[in-house]
């Protein structure tokens, strides 16, 4: 009779701990993303493989980046500037799946994005140069590097006594960034399986490609409001 109910109480224990368990699962899974579902195989990278670790990897790329189009490798370059923006998901749901997510970061991962970006916007305009698509693409780096000092300026909140006169209304990619991310890496890719577009005019590439670049500056523009409304005076 003791050695039963000494197993009804190991059972009650571990149903309660298999409870909880699943508790947490569920309240895990309600601080992820969509997306993430799709990347549940980073669970079983090493404790060793961190998201700041990738993101740091990504921005070595971009170096092996410019010696691709320098020769004009475009394929190659194309194939690698994908596996860079396939890293650039995995990394966030790393990060959310493994509770490894951290200011540092926050702060590394879109300026992993700006650094790939301007890599090669600015190599594929110095292979194929074009006044027209300079005036296009010139906006989207400006609006770019302005919200790259703004990242600093946030990320420098937590480590400086600006933050006891400034909180942030909102912090981290607002909707308006995350599509203008993706429009870049459409047009990116339209250039580099098609770089002689930059040396031609008027045919419907170039027609789409306008219209991509004119939406990105848009969408950029608009991020960059809301990331500046969203600093607050204490």
């Amino acid at each position: 009779m003791i050695i039963f109910n000494c197993s009804l109480n190991q059972a009650g224990k571990e149903g309660a701990i298999m409870k909880s368990d699943s508790f947490l699962a569920a309240e895990d899974k309600e601080n992820l993303k969509w997306h993430d579902f799709l990347f549940l195989w980073v669970k079983f990278l090493p404790p060793m493989i961190t998201p700041n670790l990738i993101t740091v990897f990504r921005i070595i790329i971009a170096g092996y980046l410019i010696i691709l189009l320098k020769a004009e490798k475009h394929n190659t370059a194309l194939f690698l500037y994908l596996v860079t923006a396939y890293l650039d998901a995995a990394d966030g749901s790393l990060a959310r799946i493994k509770n490894k997510a951290t200011k540092l970061g926050a702060f590394l991962d879109p300026t992993s994005d700006k650094i790939l970006n301007f890599t090669v916007y600015i190599c594929l305009l110095n292979n194929s140069w074009s006044d027209h698509y300079l005036s296009l693409i010139a906006p989207i780096i400006i609006i770019d590097s302005l919200l790259f000092l703004i990242s600093v300026f946030k990320f420098s909140l937590s480590y400086t006594r600006l933050g006891l006169y400034i909180k942030l209304k909102q912090e981290g990619a607002n909707i308006y960034g995350k599509i203008k991310m993706n429009l870049q890496i459409s047009t990116l890719v339209i250039l580099l399986l098609q770089p002689q577009i930059l040396s031609q005019t008027g045919t419907t590439a170039n027609l789409l490609l306008d219209l991509l670049l004119l939406t990105c500056t848009a969408f950029g523009t608009a991020s960059l409001i809301q990331h500046l409304e969203a600093i607050r005076i204490k």
